[in-house]
């Protein structure tokens, strides 16, 4: 199992992780000792010569700057070592099925998408989350896609050989994961940075005030010089003022781009590790290398474009310090002239930077659903059909149900207009099937693995009635909310939609009599479209229309055994009625007596 896998390169990096600190415990050791020695090797220099003095003590600081270099550069790997533990770390925590190390893609809900909700693909304990290995705003949006969307057969084929490429290279994924988490603040989105590169240039434009601060700092400095020993103090004060009033005219404008822009610092300079590694690595897959050619500009790569940005920022964030602030500013023009910088590189490469945002997110969505099929090589990669409908499954279980505890069934469907009705007694496994089947569909879709011993689909649009609820804020009863969704359902068959229609006690808001018809009818009417399904019911009269509609409509069912009022599930799918029923025993068991009714 894996689990031992990541426990061996948790130890390992342990020993890594020691190391460094034992290294740079002799760094500051040293340091100290450089330090000290910096005095008494000055004095006894200084008794034989000043030149000798002042060449040790140059020596010595320099040695001192090395030794602290040195030092930050373990430290920084130091870090890099902990996050890769952290990583492993969070990956036995999954192989337990536990995911709450990793983010859930709540932002992603949408309780009008197609099946997200009633599929548990967003949110605490979904599918997104045990998935999500990304670490950008933008990979949690492509991950988000690829979860939510219907492809088509040929980008399913590509993703899967992408996916299947990225999960041998264990060591290169991990590395992407702990660049990504390099960050200061996880939090941050790369939002600002996109609205700073749409925004029309503030400065650029302006060739007088480019001229201004082009000429005055020489001329500044020359004042300064003449000021000591030719002309009288109060030219220099004239420049100087000009200085400020321009410095201070603009000042605004430069605020408002150094709010927009200064905390993406860190986040620049992770996005610029992450493309460093995507360009550097060496991939056979036909996807990864188009989406590699596209993280270049003006012929360097995107990692040092983006590396460039971090660094103009870096300087403009000069700014905080008032002790550098003032002087720079006063005499050089700093802020105008990052600014000026900073908007020639927007005007060079902003069409490009949401490309590479963009290639960022897809490469850390795949990597996601690589991660899943090293970490779970039990699950298979689906053939994808070309037919209309086909879907054979063996052994298909829930993904995210621990393998113990999980009951896997065989279930096939092919053809268009075809119904499956599963009936079943309360907490025999009806819903959780359907979930199944629809959790493995989205899997499918987007590339990835599923679960199951074998499994041939065909691309589809998901469609689910599942878990309708009532929304006091737009005042709608459940039934109301429900008879929308079937409605959205049902104009989606009309058009003729290629949907899986995945269907949960339907019409639960209204009296048996109508919901039975209101049920029939609605079969009969899905029957005519290409759109296939699954009604789950405890509507046993239901399932007299496999014999009315020949062809079009098949029973299944879960049953339940009885044995001295005791209840036994198998969670096993069978064809035909269920012909048991469980809850006037439950009733019972809660303290209602059926018998004296």
């Amino acid at each position: 199992m894996n689990i031992e896998f990541y426990k061996k390169r948790i130890a390992h990096t342990e020993e890594k992780i020691s190391r460094l600190k034992s290294l740079s415990t002799r760094h500051s050791w040293l340091r100290l000792l450089v330090f000290l020695s910096l005095f008494v090797v000055f004095y006894f220099a200084l008794l034989a010569s000043i030149y000798l003095a002042i060449l040790c003590t140059i020596l010595l600081l320099g040695l001192f700057v090395y030794l602290v270099v040195l030092q930050r550069k373990t430290k920084e790997k130091e870090e890099h070592l902990k996050r890769l533990k952290t990583i492993n770390e969070n990956e036995i925590r999954f192989l337990n099925y536990d995911y709450s190390a990793f983010e859930d893609g709540s932002e992603f809900i949408d309780k009008e998408h197609p099946y997200s909700g009633d599929l548990d693909i967003f949110g605490p304990a979904s599918l997104f989350q045990a998935v999500n290995r990304t670490s950008s705003p933008e990979g949690r949006s492509q991950l988000g896609n690829l979860l939510g969307n219907k492809r088509t057969e040929q980008q399913i084929l590509a993703l899967q050989e992408s996916v299947k490429e990225l999960s041998g290279k264990t060591d290169w994924r991990h590395e992407m994961l702990a660049a990504g988490k390099a960050k200061k603040d996880h939090r941050l989105t790369s939002e600002e940075i996109r609205t700073w590169l749409a925004e029309k240039n503030e400065f650029l434009h302006k060739r007088n005030l480019k001229l201004l601060v082009s000429w005055l700092p020489p001329i500044t400095l020359l004042m300064i010089i003449l000021s000591i020993f030719v002309i009288p103090a109060g030219y220099l004060l004239i420049i100087l003022l000009l200085n400020y009033w321009i410095n201070l005219t603009h000042l605004k404008k430069i605020n408002r781009i150094h709010n927009k822009t200064s905390r993406q610092v860190s986040n620049l300079q992770s996005y610029s590790s992450l493309l460093k590694l995507i360009g550097e690595k060496e991939f056979k897959s036909r996807q990864l290398n188009e989406l590699k050619k596209e993280i270049h500009s003006k012929g360097l790569p995107a990692s040092r474009q983006l590396k460039r940005l971090s660094y103009l920022l870096y300087k403009l964030d000069y700014r905080l310090n008032m002790l550098f602030a003032i002087p720079l500013n006063l005499l050089l023009f700093w802020d105008l002239k990052q600014v000026f910088t900073l908007e020639n590189w927007k005007t060079r490469h902003h069409e490009a930077v949401l490309k590479w945002f963009d290639v960022l997110g897809k490469f850390e969505a795949v990597n996601s659903l690589a991660n899943l099929h090293f970490n779970r090589p039990e699950l298979v990669f689906p053939n994808i059909s070309e037919d209309w409908f086909d879907f054979d499954a063996i052994e298909a279980g829930h993904p995210l149900i621990p393998a113990g505890q999980r009951v896997d069934n065989d279930f096939e469907m092919k053809g268009e207009g075809k119904m499956a009705i599963v009936t079943g007694s309360n907490m025999s496994g009806k819903t959780t099937f359907l979930r199944t089947i629809g959790v493995n569909l989205v899997l499918a879709m987007s590339g990835a693995p599923v679960c199951a011993r074998s499994l041939t689909c065909s691309p589809a649009l998901i469609l689910t009635s599942m878990r309708i609820m009532d929304s006091l804020s737009e005042n709608t009863s459940s039934f109301y909310a429900e008879l929308k969704r079937l409605k959205f359902i049902l104009d989606q068959a009309r058009k003729g939609e290629k949907a899986v229609l995945l269907l949960d006690e339907i019409l639960k808001g209204t009296n048996s009599r109508d919901r039975h018809s209101g049920s029939e009818a609605l079969l009969r009417q899905l029957t005519q479209y290409k759109s296939v399904g699954l009604l789950a019911t405890h509507d046993l009269e239901l399932s007299k229309l496999e014999k009315e509609i020949s062809g079009k409509i098949e029973n299944y069912n879960f049953d339940v055994q009885i044995e001295n009022e005791e209840l036994f599930f198998d969670y096993k799918l069978h064809h035909g009625v269920c012909k048991s029923m469980n809850a006037t025993i439950l009733m019972k068991k809660i303290g209602i007596d059926i018998n004296k009714q």
